[in-house]
C-alpha cells in the first residue's frame, strides 16, 4: 500500500468529519475551513511585510553607494531619519490607536490609511534614482548633479515612507496586559475529546 500524499492529510482535516465543528475564540467562531484560510493570510500577510522590511537595510544602502553616497549619509538616511520620526510619531499614533473607537475596530482604519502612502513610496523606491534623472533633465535642475538628484528623491521617498509605515508598526496586534500571551497572535482552541483547551 502505497502512502496518500501529505497534501491529503490537509484536505482531509479541513473536509474531514470534524469541518462542522465550531471553535470560539471570544466572540471569534471558526470552522476547520476558516481557521486554515486565517493561517494562509496570516503567513502570506507576514512573508509580504517580512519581504517589505528588507527593503530600508538590505537595499537601499546598495542603491545609495551606486549613486555616489558615503556612509555618513547612508547612516543619516537609512537609520538616524527614520528614528527621529518613529521618535516623534510613536506617542502620538499608539495612544490615538488606543483610545480610537470604528465599526472597522482600533486598529484597522489606521493601518488602510496608511496602505496607499506606503505602497506609492515602495514603488518610488524602486524607482527613485531614475525618477531623480528625469527631474535633473525636466525641472531646471540642471545646476544640480544628477546623482545627487537621485540621492534627494529617494531621501524624501524614505522619509514619507517611515512616517506612514509608523501606522503599521506602532499599533499593535493587541494590547499588552497581566497574563496575556507574550506572542503576537495567539488562539485558544478546545479540545472535543476531554475538554481542555490548546494555544496556537
Amino acid at each position: 500500500m502505497t502512502d496518500a500524499p501529505k497534501s491529503d492529510g490537509l484536505r482531509s482535516w479541513v473536509e474531514g468529519s470534524g469541518a462542522d465543528t465550531r471553535y470560539h475564540v471570544g466572540t471569534l467562531v471558526y470552522t476547520r475551513a476558516t481557521l486554515a484560510m486565517l493561517f494562509f493570510w496570516l503567513l502570506w500577510g507576514d512573508f509580504c511585510y517580512v519581504v517589505m522590511e528588507t527593503v530600508m537595510p538590505s537595499i537601499m544602502p546598495l542603491k545609495f553607494k551606486a549613486l555616489g553616497a558615503d556612509n555618513t549619509t547612508i547612516g543619516i538616511v537609512l537609520t538616524s531619519v527614520p528614528w527621529a520620526i518613529n521618535l516623534c510619531l510613536n506617542p502620538i499614533i499608539s495612544t490615538k490607536s488606543d483610545r480610537f473607537r470604528s465599526r472597522w475596530g482600533r486598529r484597522i482604519p489606521f493601518i488602510a490609511f496608511s496602505l496607499p502612502f506606503i505602497v506609492v513610496c515602495l514603488i518610488g523606491l524602486g524607482t527613485g534614482d531614475q525618477i531623480g534623472f528625469w527631474l535633473h533633465h525636466h525641472a531646471a535642475l540642471a545646476h544640480l548633479h544628477p546623482n545627487i538628484v537621485a540621492m534627494g528623491v529617494l531621501a524624501l521617498l524614505i522619509i514619507v515612507f517611515a512616517m506612514f509605515n509608523s501606522f503599521v508598526l506602532l499599533v499593535p496586534i493587541q494590547r499588552r496586559h497581566a497574563g496575556a500571551s507574550p506572542r503576537p497572535f495567539h488562539v485558544v482552541v478546545p479540545s472535543r475529546v476531554d475538554g481542555s483547551k490548546y494555544s496556537l
